[in-house]
This record gives structure tokens, C-alpha cells and sequence, in this order.
């Protein structure tokens, strides 16, 4: 079995990335998530890091992230250091660890910085603070967008929020493997509006907010969102019915 691991050079995290190659997540870490993938967080040697374990892919994608393609774990990895050497904000990263058997790929893991006191976007309708974190979505994917990239999982469980002493949003995002960059195409990158807000209200509130950040018209900001998520939704109707 071959194991390649990729670090940050801190030591605590050299540790860790050591141990997840050989034992898998510790024991006494806690589960954030468990599902398709794992998430947990872990405190380390007085530092607390966040781990997400991808599972073992099917039998093709085995080998197609063992010789064609980045894993999830590393592209999550090097896309978390384009966004911060952009100033776009997402939890440090600070290794990712990759096993293979052969020619077949297996578990990864990506460890990154712990976020405390932040949460996703999916209540913020029933938020205090529902204008202020609205403007700050749009305002990020304004950011994004002018940057020319492209989140396809631009989604409410993927944005987090917090409000700081001042009462001001910080955001954050995660689940960040699936990005791409150098999109040009204004289309493409409006789809970003598919998954962010399942209200049609808080929808268009965003697409507004969106609107006074990248100088595109009000009603064309709004057209392209509300086409966006329509689109989704026949999409997952007609998988529905074919399924």
C-alpha cells in the first residue's frame, strides 16, 4: 500500500498526518459529520484541527484518482491556499493524506483549521442579523466571481457565518474540492444561485446584495438567480422521475 502525505511542515500537524496514514482518525476524535464522507474535529497537542475523511471512491474513480485526476483531499488542500492568496476566506489547510493500493486509490483525508462559533446560512431568515449576513453572501460571491471562480457546491450547508463582537459577518467557506478556476463565462458562474437559498424572498435578497457588489443591473442579477435555481429544480425533478 502506498501513502503520500502533504503538510503544512508543522510539526503537531507532520504528527497527525502520520497517524491518520497509518491508524486512520483517532478514537477520541468527535464527529461533526458521518455520512457518505466523515468530518471530525480533533484536539491535538493543544491545538484544535478539523478532519475530513472522503470515502473509498467506486471502482472506476479508484482508478482515475489513482493516475488521471487530484483527489478530493489534495484538490480541497491546494484550493483552500489559492482562495487565502486571494484574500477569499476558508479554514487554513494543513494536510492532506492520500492511500493507494497499486493503481487504485482509497481513503484521503484533508485536515484543516477548526472553526469555532460559526454556522451554515441554512436559518438565516430567522437571523437577527438576516441583512447583514445576506449583504455578505453576495459580497462573496461578487468576490468570487470577479476572481473567475467557479463553486459548484456554492451551497447553504457550505457558507458559514459569524458575527463578530461589532455585530460584523464573517464568513467562511467549506467543502471547497469541487472549484474551478479561470471561468469566464458569466452563465456558469450564476449558478452558484442554484443551491444558496431554497426561500424565493431570501433568494432574491441575495441576488440583490450580489447586484450592488458586482455593478451587474438589479434585474439581471435577478433574472440569471431565479433561472439558476429553476433549472435546478427541473433537473432534480427529471432525475426524480427517471429514477
Amino acid at each position: 500500500m502506498g501513502v503520500r502525505i502533504t503538510t503544512d511542515g508543522h510539526p503537531t500537524v507532520d504528527r497527525l498526518a502520520r497517524q491518520l496514514a497509518a491508524h486512520g482518525i483517532p478514537a477520541e476524535a468527535t464527529d461533526i459529520y458521518k455520512g457518505r464522507n466523515r468530518v471530525v474535529r480533533l484536539d491535538t497537542d493543544g491545538e484544535t484541527v478539523n478532519i475530513k475523511q472522503f470515502r473509498i471512491p467506486h471502482a472506476i474513480n479508484r482508478l482515475i484518482y489513482g493516475n488521471l485526476r487530484r483527489s478530493k483531499a489534495r484538490r480541497a488542500y491546494e484550493n483552500a491556499g489559492r482562495l487565502l492568496a486571494l484574500g477569499l476566506p476558508t479554514p487554513a489547510p494543513l494536510a492532506y493524506v492520500e492511500h493507494r493500493e497499486g493503481l487504485r486509490f482509497g481513503l484521503s483525508y484533508f485536515v484543516s483549521e477548526q472553526l469555532e462559533g460559526y454556522e451554515d446560512i441554512r436559518r438565516i431568515a430567522e437571523s437577527e442579523h438576516r441583512t447583514a449576513i445576506v449583504d455578505a453572501v453576495g459580497r462573496l460571491m461578487a468576490d468570487l466571481h470577479r476572481a473567475h471562480i467557479f463553486m459548484k457546491d456554492f451551497s447553504q450547508g457550505n457558507v458559514l457565518w459569524r458575527a463578530d463582537a461589532r455585530g460584523h459577518i464573517e464568513l467562511s467557506l467549506v467543502d471547497i474540492n469541487r472549484m474551478a478556476f479561470g471561468v469566464h463565462s458569466t452563465r456558469r458562474l450564476m449558478k452558484n444561485f442554484r443551491t444558496v437559498a431554497d426561500d424565493p424572498a431570501l433568494l432574491a435578497e441575495i441576488a440583490q446584495a450580489y447586484a450592488r457588489a458586482s455593478g451587474m443591473p438589479p434585474e439581471e442579477a435577478l433574472r440569471r438567480a431565479q433561472r439558476a435555481r429553476r433549472l435546478y429544480l427541473l433537473k432534480r425533478r427529471l432525475k426524480k422521475l427517471l429514477k
